[in-house]
């Protein structure tokens, strides 16, 4: 499976994109632990450290993880690989979370529409479910926070194709902090009332198969979302976000 890269330049970037073939090609899948260090070094033809820095890196790109005392797997990746990295340049103040609401329209109106031409009954009964969690009476800030990403992940699943899920799924976990926020600040009530009527007003266009009217209806839901953002940013500065307790 692995092949000698002795003789070829630029040893740990080949290595990596070596083993990282071997992964996205599927020789290498999710949960399959490494060879061991030695194995790997008698089987690229390269020193210890170039089998390290290969693996240093493609751990920092999310496809491997080390497991203490156990050796290194394929990462069980998915919306993570995206996720943590926009965390991380939240908490650098280099990403704000205005610029993660603008891809979110930009995405999310158009999923709205796709789900409305090819959400099946499966889908629809999920999220209408997560309509009906949101109208508990003793709804907690983290219930509230992972339900309203729950509806809008089955969104996207219902948009019938798979980067629309990885991508709704890491922006809308990027920005759980500001729906545990928005919670606290504007009560639990307001805040899962909203939520209800935005996402019962989309649901309801999805099941008509109302593309434009879906599409419509998500464009309002994100700019209630923004008024909701603008709030929460009078109230906490956004190199706490990267820190979320969700």
């Amino acid at each position: 499976m692995f092949r000698s890269i002795a003789h070829q330049s630029s040893l740990t970037q080949r290595a990596q994109v070596q083993i990282e073939d071997l992964i996205v090609g599927g020789a290498l899948a999710r949960g399959d632990r490494l060879p061991s260090e030695r194995e790997l070094t008698e089987r690229l033809q390269v020193s210890k450290t170039v089998v390290r820095e290969a693996i240093r890196a493609l751990v920092g790109k999310g496809l491997l993880e080390v497991r203490a005392g156990s050796g290194v797997y394929v990462r069980h990746f998915g919306s993570d690989v995206i996720e943590e990295p926009m965390k991380l340049l939240l908490r650098a103040n280099v990403l704000k979370p205005a610029d993660i609401h603008e891809i979110r329209t930009i995405l999310e109106v158009n999923i709205a529409g796709l789900a409305a031409a090819r959400a099946q009954a499966s889908d629809l009964e999920a999220m209408e479910k997560t309509i009906r969690a949101l109208d508990q009476p003793k709804l907690t800030a983290i219930a509230f926070a992972q339900t309203d990403v729950a509806f809008h992940n089955h969104l996207a699943l219902s948009a019938g194709n798979p980067l629309c899920s990885v991508l709704v799924s890491s922006l809308n976990g990027v920005m759980i902090e500001v729906r545990l926020r928005a919670f606290h600040l504007q009560g639990a009530t307001l805040t899962a009332q909203r939520a209800i009527s935005y996402h019962s007003r989309i649901l309801e266009r999805v099941s008509a198969r109302d593309v434009e009217g879906a599409r419509q209806a998500m464009q309002e839901h994100l700019a209630g979302s923004l008024q909701t953002l603008q709030r929460v940013a009078e109230a906490l500065s956004w190199d706490q976000l990267g820190h979320s307790s969700a």
